[in-house]
């Protein structure tokens, strides 16, 4: 199943789920529309929760940073991301290290507290 996600804004944040197949398709779908809500609320603080049924393709993972560029997800966002499944983490990890080599934003978290904690704080 290819994947799916809801968006929805909290208190000083948007929150996404996403879940499923992950590809690079999907990431610019994904992130173009957390673009788009983020500019329609000026808020771009962003809490994602994953639960990829698969790992993501390392290809796929390296193509983010351009993704980010195409869309503009810039040093505006403040992204913190969670990936729920084991299997999958490891794409996630690297995407991660890809974005901080380009100085676009992104941190990787074990866990949701831990991911809103930093999300919420001015913490680099």
């Amino acid at each position: 199943m290819d994947g799916q996600f809801e968006m929805v804004f909290k208190d000083r944040y948007l929150e996404v789920t996403s879940t499923g197949h992950k590809h690079i398709d999907f990431s610019r779908r994904l992130f173009t529309a957390i673009r788009d809500a983020c500019q329609a609320q000026d808020c771009y603080r962003v809490l994602g929760i994953g639960e990829s049924s698969e790992p993501m393709q390392i290809s796929d993972a390296y193509d983010h940073a351009d993704m980010f560029n195409d869309v503009g997800i810039d040093g505006r966002f403040r992204i913190a991301w969670v990936e729920l499944n084991p299997v999958a983490k490891e794409p996630i990890r690297f995407i991660e290290d890809v974005l901080f080599n380009r100085s676009l934003p992104g941190r990787v978290f074990d866990n949701v507290d831990d991911a809103r904690t930093w999300l919420l704080s001015d913490a680099e």
